[in-house]
């Protein structure tokens, strides 16, 4: 069924809420099939100056990354020369954004360094060309979700440089590029493209920052489109080139097979539009089951011997023992179905996984997956018990997943083969798909909703989209976790830019190497702790933090913290609120007098200050130790699957770290590279619950009448994660489901001697994210270190370094949101 949004020039639906545009569908170009589209144009327009706009999501055979070719131009000879092309461009391990002029012969070219290659998420692309500008980096400018790329691998266009294809006579394509032998065909989906000739605009002129979700969405363009310029939607499947614009600059599209029941034009797509809010107008095809939403795919990052293409929709999982492809799509509530058709039949698996799991236990010998056998067994663990028929090629195995109760369905061509398991309830759920050890590699072809399924879902399971998420807590996590960056001046200032007023503030110096800084609320600032060491509390009344005010904090004429000409970082959290006079608990903001109120006596110590964020999951405690073993309360209501105590009053003392994943039993040092040990004394061997933490005899965490502090963080959904995960040795490393794009991310080594990192995309705004400083060390930041790529669902490991990768290594991580997978309007976190 194709997706229709009717009317020519963007006359479409606006959100009501935020006024932008809900874009109806994408086009789905398959490098397999060699899908492009073509156009002669019949007079030549500006050779200088012009614009192209586009969404994309991309595809990826799981080692190469392919051109992605939004426009190209030129004689038709497979080599560089004769050809320009503007497009994301495929290096083997990435993509970049470029633009060359005839292939890059003669050095008219331009090339981008951050790398494009989250596939999970929809990405926009504005290039703005203008070669009269006088200064070489305005000729060839490149917007990417609305912010200007100024970093560089090259940026040669010369003064007044005539583009000898593009915009002239010559012929035009979309999704093919003929560059160094091709033809190379586009994997990925496009919509929305404008191309204007002989203007040259930024993103604002195609999108903007929502202000109800701080995310880059799309609007509708009313500018001129010159002589040549187009406006394709990429909205019906039966007019897939028709020019939106007015201008008639048709398209035509080749290779393209689309029918009803399998389109190339599907509903995958930057907007969303919620069950609640499915429109009655507007849209003209959109039923509960095809609506505009961003569509699970499988998972080029999170896979093991396995091949992708048609948008990855389709994979071939290799041969031999342990070769997996997965989808990049988590449940852990909900009901969820989704078709799996084997399209030739060896030893074909199809089932479901656990994907907060290491990979290597997701197999059909892993206790970690469930699996659906083509001689009709069903698997676990090595096990395989009889359950349903067996199937065949190009049988359609329908899986139905009832998150909420954990029981798993698969159904032959329509028909229910029975509960092939239970008690999958709480688990990080995937789709899974496997080879059983065959020698002869598993083609798949998969359906999660982005085309009309084969046969009707059982009552009240729904797509595998964002749209079908849950509402998040948290739609703007820049208002309770906040990174801001500034250079020193050695002057008492205020450093603003947070969205909230700060309860916990950690600095760091950036450029060479200071100590970090400690400060919150409770202990009240002026008293500041530092994380590479075992001082006990500091109190400056002039120097550091003295203040927390409404958007940052106010900072002293320090030069640790604010040395001239010194780079920084803050990372800030908001707790309660800062503790007011005469009070000595805020909880969410309300001020309570007693330590009775707001249940944070139920413990056998009394804190004696705290502030607690029930909403965002993070507490600080401030306490007197007794020496004997305690409990107290951290006001949280849910267990923290994170706390950090440090003893205030002696010098000496470490801090000690616990995590759900390294046990009450064990404990490590935030100041330290020791891996996780064993000692019942931190926390009496006894894990938090919802009401109190455990302290047991050991003067780090409760030396008698001294005076100690907690941080204690819990989990929330869209907003933050603290697990764990295990490393494979390879610069190809794990993927991390997180649930959300990440802003903040530290890691440990648990089971080994590591440091602590800490990256974050305000210090690296592009991939790959490896600009590191250490919670351990005063050490300056050190760039292109260990890198990894921060995704629009989580984050994928690119590197074999034992810092965040060791073959076997178990490492601890805790993460923080810049945006939820699934946003305020059933939309998604943009790829970085």
């Amino acid at each position: 069924m194709a997706v229709i949004i009717p009317g020519a020039g963007g006359a479409t639906r606006e959100d009501a809420a935020s006024g932008a545009k809900i874009l109806g569908g994408s086009l789905r170009f398959d490098s397999a099939s060699s899908h492009y589209l073509n156009r002669t144009p019949a007079s030549a327009g500006s050779a200088r100056t012009f614009t192209l706009s586009a969404w994309v999501k991309i595809g990826s055979d799981g080692s190469v990354y392919k051109q992605i070719t939004f426009l190209g131009a030129g004689t038709g000879s497979q080599t560089n020369a004769g050809n320009d092309n503007i497009q994301l461009r495929g290096d083997g391990t990435a993509l970049r954004l470029g633009v060359l002029g005839n292939g890059g012969v003669g050095g008219n070219y331009a090339q981008f360094t951050a790398y494009h290659r989250d596939p999970s998420g929809w990405q926009h692309v504005v290039f703005s060309i203008d070669t009269t500008q006088a200064t070489q980096a305005n000729r060839c400018r490149v917007y990417f979700n609305g912010i200007e790329e100024t970093a560089y691998s090259a940026n040669a266009f010369s003064l007044d440089y005539n583009f000898p294809y593009v915009n002239t006579t010559s012929a035009h394509v979309i999704g093919r590029c003929n560059e160094g032998g091709g033809p190379n065909h586009t994997d990925a989906y496009l919509t929305e493209l404008h191309f204007i000739d002989g203007y040259a605009y930024d993103s604002s002129y195609f999108g903007f920052t929502d202000p109800l979700t701080n995310t880059w969405r799309p609007k509708k363009y009313t500018g001129e489109y010159g002589t040549n310029g187009f406006y394709l939607p990429f909205d019906d499947d039966n007019a897939k080139g028709t020019d939106r614009s007015g201008k008639g600059n048709n398209w035509t599209a080749n290779n393209f097979t689309g029918t009803s029941t399998s389109p190339d034009v599907v509903p995958d797509s930057p907007s969303g539009i919620s069950y609640s809010t499915v429109p009655t107008v507007g849209i003209g095809t959109t039923t509960g089951l095809t609506k505009p939403s961003n569509y699970a795919t499988l998972n080029p990052l999170d896979y093991v011997n396995s091949t992708f293409s048609n948008g990855n929709l389709d994979t071939v999982v290799g041969t031999g023992s342990g070769s997996l492809a997965f989808g990049n799509f988590q449940m852990k509530s909900g009901k969820w179905y989704w078709e799996i058709t084997p399209t030739s039949v060896s030893n074909p698996m199809i089932g479901v996984a656990d994907g907060d799991t290491a990979i290597g236990t997701r197999t059909w010998q892993g206790a970690n997956a469930w699996y659906y056998y083509v001689n009709g067994q069903k698997y676990n663990n090595s096990t395989g018990t009889a359950y349903g028929a067996s199937f065949t090629t190009n049988d359609v195995i329908g899986v139905a997943y009832d998150a909420d109760n954990g029981s798993l369905v698969f159904y032959k061509n329509g028909t229910s083969q029975g509960t092939a398991f239970t008690g999958l309830s709480g688990k990080g759920i995937i789709p899974a798909l496997n080879n059983g050890a065959s020698a002869t590699s598993e083609p798949y072809t998969a359906n999660f909703g982005q085309r009309p399924f084969k046969y009707t879902p059982p009552t009240g399971f729904l797509p595998l989209c964002t749209a079908n998420l849950p509402r998040p807590t948290i739609v703007r996590p820049d208002k309770f976790v906040g990174i801001v960056t500034y250079t020193g001046n050695v002057s008492t200032r205020s450093i603003t830019g947070l969205e909230f007023q700060p309860d916990f503030v950690w600095v760091k110096r950036r450029s060479t190497a200071a100590v970090h800084g400690l400060w919150d609320s409770v202990r009240g600032a002026s008293k500041y702790l530092v994380s590479n060491n075992s001082d006990q509390e500091q109190t400056d009344a002039t120097n550091g933090v003295q203040g927390f005010q409404a958007n940052g904090f106010d900072l002293g004429a320090t030069a640790t913290w604010n040395g001239n000409n010194e780079t920084y970082v803050a990372w800030a959290w908001k707790a309660g609120g800062q503790i007011g006079v005469g009070r000595s608990f805020m909880i969410n903001n309300v001020g309570f007098a007693t330590a009775g109120d707001a249940g944070m006596n139920t413990g056998t110590v009394a804190p004696t200050s705290a502030s607690v964020n029930t909403k965002s999951g993070f507490s600080i405690v401030t306490y007197t130790g007794t020496g004997a073993n305690a409990t107290i309360s951290h006001g949280l209501g849910v267990a923290p699957k994170m706390m950090i105590v440090k003893n205030r009053t002696t010098s000496g003392t470490s801090w000690a770290v616990y995590t759900q994943m390294t046990g009450a039993g064990n404990y490590l040092r935030l100041n330290s590279t020791i891996a996780s040990t064993a000692g019942s004394t931190f926390w009496n061997s006894t894990a938090p619950t919802s009401s109190v933490f455990s302290v047991g005899t050991d003067s780090d965490v409760n030396a008698n009448t001294q005076q100690h502090v907690a941080y204690l963080w819990s989990e929330v959904a869209g907003f933050s994660k603290i697990g764990s995960y295990t490393g494979n040795g390879s610069s190809d490393g794990p993927f991390v489901f997180l649930g959300f794009k990440p802003r903040w991310l530290m890691i440990k080594r648990s089971d080994s001697t590591e440091s602590w990192l800490i990256f974050d995309t305000a210090r690296e705004t592009y991939n790959p994210t490896d600009d590191v400083l250490w919670a351990n060390l005063s050490n300056a930041e050190s760039a292109n270190y260990t890198p990894q790529d921060f995704t629009s669902n989580g984050f994928k490991i690119r590197t074999s370094s034992t810092s965040t990768n060791a073959s076997g290594g178990t490492y601890i991580f805790a993460a923080y949101a810049e945006s939820p997978t699934q946003n305020l309007f059933g939309g998604q976190s943009s790829a970085r």
